[in-house]
């Protein structure tokens, strides 16, 4: 027969321990006893364990025991509690009979020889934990005397119904253990409380009571600082990741921050630095149109497109510049060549009198665009004369706050400019009266059909 190895009893006192066989003498009753047994084999039925029976209040059975003899832990009156191997596999008849003080006691699913009052007359227990697919048959007064009503008997998950069928066991109270999963979210630098623990890392935690499984699957959102460098041009607003700017009327430097709250609910901070840079300066003539603009800090390469409608579908010049400006030149066409004035200012040859054109410029970091404007321009008509419009002309123009009315214009097209050469709106063949809202006061240009009137808004 195979036999145990070690048997240790610890007496506990004020947390300190000690351990040894137990020999006898006086024993103060706050004293608390655990006794551990260890090793491979059977604990053999009848065994004496020197007086252990009055004082013992826990017993520690560790793996490798596979059976409990017949009476071996009868009339322990003190014990309360008992913890049992998974390698166990019989617990023979009164092992634990009349074991008046213990509470609570699991039986492993290893287990597969449960005697008859193997756990009998214990008239203290309040709980009995089994780990059985299917509940083993019993007779009667397997148990002993036992009022099973006032006991609870806690089943694995699914097993409720078929115990509650069995015969003795449906006289206990059963409680179905539960296997309960916990989806949790926390922000970086937060922590989960779980099983005694602090958890600040995702993952997978499980944890056991006496009802079941505990699954935990945490999730640790990170918390986000985003810097946006953003340059945008005079008259241009800015949106963008809760900021909302309006128009900027003058070249400037705004930085600012925010405090918000991502998707998935963590506080992120978000920096701006936006820069505000003039826009591009044209100066048409008759067949010709100068372009200069401010460069930008960063840029490696510029690219300006001249289109010929406003929805800039059709492209009539493409114009590539380096980082100081200078125009690269196209190999396979002398006319993009030509024109050059000098860094960051171009002039446009070839084009139509009193034509208007659009164009766009974007500013590159390698392939990254950092910037980019629209504008337009409308070439001088030869029969242009500033600011004349003549006496004798019915047509009548005038301001109200920052509008400019245009009356008694006979199919004409009609076009207001900036002091820049920047077209603020147009319109063709008008037939009567005409209104354009300007940005802000300052000089405008109206070309009413081959006249111009310079307006001064205030």
């Amino acid at each position: 027969m195979r036999k145990i190895i070690l048997i240790l009893v610890t007496c506990l006192i004020s947390m300190t321990s000690f351990a040894g066989i137990i020999d006898g003498g006086d024993v103060n009753e706050n004293i608390q006893w655990t006794l551990t047994i260890s090793g491979e084999g059977d604990i053999p039925p009848h065994f004496r364990w020197e007086f252990a029976e009055s004082f013992v209040k826990k017993i520690i059975i560790e793996n490798g025991v596979i059976s409990i003899g017949q009476y071996a832990f009868n009339y322990f009156s003190n014990l309360n509690s008992v913890q049992l191997p998974n390698t166990l596999q019989t617990i023979e008849q009164d092992a634990f009979s009349y074991c008046s003080s213990l509470i609570e006691i699991e039986i492993p699913a290893s287990v597969i020889n449960f005697a008859p009052r193997a756990v009998a007359d214990c008239n203290k227990l309040e709980t009995i934990t089994v780990n059985w697919q299917e509940p083993p048959s019993l007779t009667d007064y397997w148990f002993g005397k036992m009022n099973l009503e006032s006991c609870s008997l806690i089943v694995p998950a699914g097993t409720k119904e078929l115990y509650e069928k069995a015969y003795v066991w449906k006289e206990f109270q059963i409680i179905e253990k539960t296997n309960t999963a916990i989806h949790g979210t926390i922000c970086q630098g937060d922590s989960y409380p779980f099983d005694n623990q602090n958890l600040t890392v995702s993952g997978v935690y499980s944890t056991f009571d006496a009802y079941g499984t505990v699954t935990l699957y945490l999730t640790v959102n990170p918390s986000f600082q985003t810097t946006i460098n953003k340059i945008i041009y005079v008259g241009d607003s800015f949106s963008s990741n809760g900021f909302s700017l309006p128009p900027q009327p003058q070249p400037c430097f705004i930085t600012d921050s925010l405090f918000i709250s991502t998707t998935f609910g963590c506080d992120s901070v978000v920096i701006l630095n936006l820069i505000v840079i003039p826009k591009a300066e044209t100066t048409p003539s008759e067949n010709s149109a100068v372009i200069s603009w401010q460069p930008i800090e960063g840029a490696t390469g510029y690219k300006l497109i001249i289109y010929s409608d406003i929805e800039r579908t059709n492209i009539i010049r493409i114009f590539y510049f380096d980082a100081d400006g200078n125009i690269i030149p196209d190999e396979d066409s002398d006319e993009f060549r030509s024109g050059a004035v000098e860094g960051f200012s171009y002039q446009i040859d070839d084009l139509t009198a009193g034509t208007i054109y659009y164009y766009t410029l974007t500013a590159f970091h390698d392939d990254e665009v950092i910037a980019e404007q629209e504008g337009s321009f409308e070439t001088a008509d030869d029969s242009t004369v500033l600011n004349d419009i003549k006496e004798n002309s019915t047509i009548k123009i005038y301001t109200v706050n920052e509008t400019i009315f245009i009356e008694n214009a006979q199919r004409e097209n009609i076009a207001v400019y900036d002091v820049q050469g920047q077209l603020i709106a147009s319109a063709r063949g008008v037939n009567g009266a005409f209104k354009a809202v300007v940005p802000q006061a300052g000089v405008y240009l109206v070309r009413v059909g081959v006249e111009v009137r310079k307006v001064i808004i205030n």
